[in-house]
């Protein structure tokens, strides 16, 4: 439901955006994730199995990532650094 709860969201408030949802597996996580950043990806969103390797590549976190080990969100900060959030 995630693409379009946050698609609908967007177009609501009309952000310049779209939510994608892609499928990686655990042995190109890191690729996957090089390559969004390539392509300049804002942020996502990590499901299981990849919520510990996503902190892992980005450990910049909130207190409360870093103390359950594990990210929900990925995204730029204001200076375009990967960061962690719960």
């Amino acid at each position: 439901l995630s693409p379009l709860l946050h698609n609908t969201a967007m177009r609501k408030i009309g952000y310049n955006g779209v939510y994608l949802p892609l499928r990686v597996t655990l042995d190109q996580f890191d690729r996957t994730l090089d390559e969004l950043e390539e392509l300049k990806f804002r942020g996502y969103s990590v499901t299981i199995p990849h919520k510990e390797a996503a902190l892992r590549k980005y450990p910049q976190a909130e207190e409360i990532v870093a103390a359950i080990g594990a990210a929900n969100t990925i995204y730029r900060d204001s200076t375009g650094f990967w960061r962690s959030d719960n």
